[in-house]
């Protein structure tokens, strides 16, 4: 019967026809006889050759001990030796070992000799095309390093040079296709193998090649693959070429061809990486380790089959020493790429979690009483958590999470916290359901949508120091901000309230709308020029004086527009008023960025605009009421004490806003000095104050442990309302600088959006003068200012709308965004307002024009309201937002190009209703302004890009801007 190369050993041997049943085959089960399975066994593991002079021993000895056979070795002592020392020979008898130490290989000849130029097979193509799918895809599971790594280039070299090498790679690939059932053909590459194999240990050549080696290695390999004894094959290569003798090993170690072999080899005899072996470990590294440190030779670097630093492996081989775990924690750690290193650290933590199994060593290091002063369990929160988000591991493994859970225990109080407490129940949930891709952050952030979390990260960062407004008590920023919307309330009406007088004016002084036109524009030209002059010094020396001289300058031209008698005098006071009235729509802007974080600014301009809208509608229409009962002269002295009345409250009690952050050794200094004058009269404090004070100085002298707000003193009420806080920034810049804001995207939208919103109510403010007092409404004063309602509720509720919405949006928004907040969320809130502005100044035209009821006017100025307060909120909060630091500078430019239409409007407003209609007017300014308004849409769109793209000219404009923080 033919022999089945597949089949079991014992079939084998007996030549008869194997059924190939796993694990044991029905053949032997039939005749009753044990099945020895289908493991490969070599033919040379009784023996270290199986022909020559050595046929037969186990290890090459002199011919007095050559009939030692493998039956003396069956009760050879099993001891683990200590894995730092070298065992020569695993045997009772001592003088064996000096035997084969002192045998002479050289002296031994060869029966014949083969060719070392072997270049591959010639003709066989199937050999040839597994040889190549080793070496471009198996041999990359063979060694742990680099597909760069020399050593594969190395081992082809060498195959292509030994025969016996080349069969045994190509068994290697083979087998790797079917390792539960290897093919016959591996059967055959292999055996062809192992004799050509023989043939070479026979030979025993006087400088043998690393060939040898590297057939041994593979063998061993092979053998480790299909879990059968192996290691006794190690014993046999180390000892028959002397590869631990004195004088051999140092020669080899020079050589990198040896190089690879002898430290793979070592690598296999390390005992850690090896379970169940049947021989002692040979300490082979160590002794290697030895050599090379004699040697100078590779010290350091990396081993290629494990692909670990040989600094790492001297600690698994003395894995046994109770110092090897001390020595794994003080392992400095070797350079390499990311993957590498982790895989390291892995091998670090594992040795030391192996060398106490190994030392039958059970360690709780954290609760060790030896190491009770350290704080190290306090910050085990986070790999903790990174273990808890593994779940599949860990459903499997439910032991391991009370484990867990009583190591992040151990950061009290933090664990009870509210934040730990919603941490774990992220977690717990997560462990439940069996989500192992549980998205930490979005849980925590959907989480704080619910309510559960409602911290906002404060923009701008506020400074420790108290002196910092926006480190202000919410009583001081409230005070200072009431002011500033009071002054802008009587600003405006100063401003506005001439076009409801103009019925009176023009009896009284005997003027005409022209005239009356020209004064308006002349604010305007005032409004352009005011600006571009004054904020620059208000940026150099502090919003309060500018406040001050404004304020009092509104009072004055206030007064004189009492006592007006001439046209030039309209003209005068009109651009008085314009120059004073400037500075405080752009200090307004300064000083909300100044007081309040970027969550909380909508609503501060959205009050600011109820502010304005209050100054342009709802106050003029009480002047009108006052004009029509009193006559106008009265409403602006009513105005002047007004502003008379404020000058003395922000003279008193306008605390200035402007902030120049100060060093920590200046805050030092200042707290030294305070405390100095604080104490010049000691005998005058109680002993307490005297003894906390002198502690305090003393501090102050070694301020190194000490934080710098504890010296950082709250400045006294005159230093708070001093006139000018200067900083060095030179004044030319500053009169320059404004112009520079034309390249920013974001700032001309606003000036686009402020110059369409202002231009079309100089147009609303000025026909309402005109048509209602004509038929057929024939208004007096009074009802002209009170057709300014509409305006001022839709303004009202515009004002909320982009204010409170919008930074409610903001939150909602920046929270699903990851938390990050981007300028363009408020945009998202205006193409509502943009169609309402165009329509209600439609409606307004349309229905002034027919005559229609007063409430169809009204309702469009409503309309119109609404749309221009929520634009003007928003795009004037996106520009403190974003160029926080330029607010000044950006809103100079604003106001200079929100100007210059308005200057126009009033001078062509009479010729344009001659020449088109009331009615074609406000319908093409209604289709104009949405039309502009809507350009929120690209900008919100593309927005982000342009901003992005012009960012690194506004840092390098605020990095030459003054020390000032705002």
């Amino acid at each position: 019967m033919p022999r089945s190369r597949n089949g079991c050993v014992t079939c084998k041997r007996r030549h008869r026809k194997c059924d190939e049943t796993k694990p044991t085959c029905l053949e032997c089960d039939v005749n009753g006889i044990q099945c020895d399975g289908y493991s490969i066994r070599l033919q040379w593991d009784v023996g270290v050759a199986s022909r020559g002079f050595l046929r037969g021993a186990a290890i090459p000895v002199s011919m007095t001990s050559a009939s030692r056979t493998m039956d003396s070795l069956a009760g050879e002592s099993q001891t683990v030796p200590d894995p730092g020392s070298f065992q020569v020979a695993p045997g009772k008898d001592a003088s064996l070992s000096t035997d084969y130490r002192d045998v002479n290989v050289t002296n031994v000849r060869p029966r014949h000799e083969r060719s070392d130029k072997w270049i591959g097979p010639k003709g066989d193509n199937e050999a040839a095309s597994l040889f190549k799918q080793f070496n471009e895809k198996t041999i990359f599971l063979l060694y742990s390093t680099s597909i760069y790594d020399p050593f594969k280039a190395n081992l082809e070299r060498s195959a292509l040079q030994s025969e016996a090498l080349y069969n045994i790679l190509v068994a290697v690939q083979i087998y790797t296709t079917s390792p539960n059932n290897p093919p016959p053909l591996f059967h055959e590459y292999f055996d062809r193998s192992l004799g050509l194999y023989r043939e070479k240990l026979d030979l025993l050549p006087d400088d043998f090649d690393a060939d040898a080696l590297l057939m041994g290695l593979f063998i061993c390999t092979i053998h480790l693959f299909q879990a059968t004894p192996w290691t006794t094959h190690l014993g046999h290569i180390m000892r028959t070429y002397k590869l631990c003798q004195a004088g051999q090993t140092p020669r080899l170690i020079r050589d990198p061809n040896f190089r690879f072999p002898m430290e793979a080899i070592a690598v296999m005899d390390l005992p850690t990486f090896v379970r169940g072996r049947q021989t002692p470990t040979l300490g082979i590294w160590a002794h290697l380790r030895s050599e090379q440190a004699i040697q100078s030779d590779e010290e350091g670097g990396i081993e290629t089959m494990s692909g670990l630093p040989r600094t790492l492996l001297d600690i698994f081989s003395g894995l046994s020493d109770p110092k090897a775990e001390q020595a794994f924690v003080n392992w400095p750690g070797h350079i390499g790429e990311p993957p590498h290193c982790h895989l390291w650290e892995a091998y670090r933590l594992a040795g030391i979690l192996v060398g106490r199994r190994f030392r039958n060593e059970r360690r709780d290091a954290v609760n060790e009483p030896q190491h009770s002063h350290l704080l190290a369990k306090n910050s085990i929160l986070y790999p903790c958590t990174a273990i808890r988000l593994e779940v599949a591991v860990l459903q499997s493994n439910p032991a391991w999470v009370e484990v867990l859970k009583r190591y992040e225990s151990f950061c009290a109080p933090y664990h009870e916290t509210p934040n730990s407490v919603r941490l774990k129940e992220i977690l717990d949930e997560a462990l439940e359901v069996g989500k192992n891709d549980v998205d930490l952050d979005m849980q925590a952030k959907q989480r704080g949508l619910l309510g559960e979390s409602t911290h906002i990260v404060l923009v701008p960062t506020p400074s420790k120091d108290p002196n910092d407004p926006l480190n202000w008590t919410r009583l001081r920023k409230n005070i200072n901000l009431l002011l500033v919307l009071a002054l802008t309330i009587a600003t405006f009406t100063a401003i506005i309230m001439q076009l409801i007088f103009w019925q009176q004016m023009i009896v009284d002084l005997d003027v005409t709308y022209d005239q009356l036109n020209a004064g308006v524009a002349a604010n305007a030209a005032g409004l352009a020029v005011g600006c571009l002059l004054f904020i620059p010094l208000t940026r150099k020396y502090g919003c309060r004086s500018s406040y001050i001289i404004s304020t009092g300058a509104m009072a004055g031209v206030t007064w004189w527009s009492s006592r007006l008698e001439t046209a030039a005098e309209i003209y005068a006071t009109n651009f008085l008023y314009g120059l004073a009235g400037s500075l405080n729509e752009t200090i307004s802007e300064i000083t909300i960025a100044h007081l309040f974080f970027v969550h909380q600014r909508g609503t501060a301009n959205g009050l600011y605009i109820v502010a304005v809208m209050l100054g342009n509608f709802i106050c003029p229409t009480i002047a009108g009421i006052q004009a029509a009962s009193q006559g106008w002269r009265w409403s602006y002295r009513t105005a002047g004490i007004v502003l008379t009345v404020l000058f003395f409250l922000f003279l008193f009690c306008y605390e200035e806003t402007k902030y120049i952050p100060v060093s920590d050794s200046q805050l030092l200094n200042d707290a030294s000095a305070q405390l100095r004058n604080k104490d010049a009269n000691q005998s005058t404090l109680p002993s307490c104050d005297l003894k906390n004070a002198v502690n305090l100085e003393a501090k102050s002298q070694d301020n190194t442990d000490l934080e710098p707000q504890q010296f950082a003193f709250k400045r006294s009420k005159f230093d708070r309302l001093r006139l000018i806080t200067p900083t060095d920034e030179p004044l030319l810049k500053s009169y320059i600088k404004p112009f520079k804001m034309a390249k920013f995207p974001y700032i001309l939208f606003t000036a686009l959006q402020v110059a369409n919103a202002v231009t079309f109510l100089v147009l609303l403010s000025t026909v309402n003068s005109i048509v209602f007092t004509a038929p057929p409404y024939n208004f007096n004063t009074e009802g002209v200012g009170l057709m300014l309602m509409g305006p001022f509720i839709g303004n009202i509720l515009g004002s909320l709308y982009g204010g409170l919405l919008g930074d409610w949006l903001v939150v909602r928004t920046a929270r699903r965004n990851n938390g990050v907040f981007e300028p363009e969320m408020r945009l998202y809130i205006l193409p509502l307002p943009s169609l309402c502005f165009g329509a209600g100044l439609a409606l307004f035209g349309i229905s002034a024009d027919q005559g229609w009821h007063w409430i169809y006017p009204n309702i469009g100025g409503a309309l119109f309201g609404f749309g221009m307060a929520s634009m003007m909120d928003v795009s004037c909060t996106i520009i403190i937002d974003i160029y926080e630091g330029l607010t000044a500078e950006a809103f100079i430019f604003i106001t200079l190009v929100r100007n210059i239409p308005a200057i126009g409007v009033p001078f062509g407003v009479v010729s344009w209703i001659s020449s088109v209609g009331l009615s074609k007017l406000f319908v093409i300014s209604g289709c104009i302004s949405t039309l502009i308004c809507l350009t929120c849409i690209p900008v919100m769109i593309w927005g982000r890009r342009m901003r992005v793209a012009t960012w690194a000219a506004y840092e390098s404009i605020l990095e030459r801007s003054s020390t000032e923080r705002h």
